[in-house]
């Protein structure tokens, strides 16, 4: 094997490395924030009529972070589970109840009131863009849209044209390598 070929196979490789990388990054995940592989399933029920489920979720970073709470909404075989609602430390969410027109989440009662999530605006709004607390406070939509998710994208399309320029750079090593053979 030629020098310019074995450099064409490397240089194609990266590329098939950062083009999976970048991939991955652009697939959208259940969570718009929050760690899932941190999170532990601790309630679901079922909407009526059997128009999905919604599950609750508590996640724990370590002794170096609080509890947060997630709901999230799967509303059918041909969709994905999607974060709905999100709150680190504060309000906490002790259950959820699924009623008619809407998911009641019920918070801790000596503090909290209830919180009631419309099932027409968690189908479809909430799904790109969940209620977040952040330490009790509700975050706006300019404090939400500067958390990872958006640099994720970025970092996955930059990826991803630095992986089809590797590929195409690699592939015209290995052609080069065998004209000259």
């Amino acid at each position: 094997m030629t020098r310019f070929r074995r450099n064409g196979v490397l240089v194609s490789a990266c590329g098939v490395l950062l083009l999976v990388i970048g991939m991955w990054l652009l697939l959208p995940t259940r969570n718009k924030v929050g760690n899932p592989k941190s999170e532990s399933l601790i309630q679901q029920c079922g909407l009526p009529s059997g128009a999905g489920i919604v599950r609750l979720y508590l996640g724990d970073g370590g002794a170096t972070t609080a509890f947060w709470y997630t709901v999230t909404l799967d509303d059918g075989p041909l969709s994905f589970e999607r974060q709905i609602f999100f709150s680190y430390s504060e309000p906490d969410i002790c259950s959820i109840e699924c009623m008619g027109d809407s998911i009641l989440l019920n918070c801790n009662f000596w503090t909290e009131p209830k919180i009631a999530i419309p099932l027409s605006e968690a189908k479809t709004t909430l799904r790109q863009r969940p209620i977040v607390y952040y330490r009790g406070k509700l975050m706006s939509a300019a404090e939400f849209d500067r958390s990872w998710h958006v640099q994720q994208y970025v970092v996955g399309v930059y990826l991803i044209i630095c992986a089809l320029f590797l590929l195409i750079r690699g592939a015209l090593l290995i052609r080069w390598s065998s004209s000259k053979a």
